[in-house]
């Protein structure tokens, strides 16, 4: 296994992954990467969530490396995106356009 560290803030992507189809993600997860990208665009790159309602989508995109996690509580985890997270969402149009 590997071993994990805590730190105090968001941290680099080891690798930006190159192979994420965006649009194959599932729905819960592509709103998860909308609403961490409006709240760091307005100056929240944090949001606390309760695990046992959104664990499945926390996993998969910190398996991608397209967001960081740290534990708070038994029941809440703290994430936030990563470098590669905001370079997809980034690369994704507008809706509006």
């Amino acid at each position: 296994g590997t071993s994990a560290t805590c730190s105090s803030g968001p941290t680099r992507a080891a690798a930006v992954p190159d192979t994420i189809d965006v649009e194959a993600l599932p729905p819960t997860q592509w709103l998860l990467l909308e609403a961490l990208a409006a709240r760091t665009q307005l100056g929240a790159p944090f949001w606390t969530v309760r695990r046992e309602r959104l664990g499945p989508a926390i996993r998969g995109l910190e398996d991608a490396g397209l967001i960081g996690t740290q534990p708070v509580t038994d029941h809440h985890v703290r994430v936030w995106l990563t470098d590669a997270g905001r370079a997809i969402h980034d690369q994704q149009p507008d809706p509006q356009t």
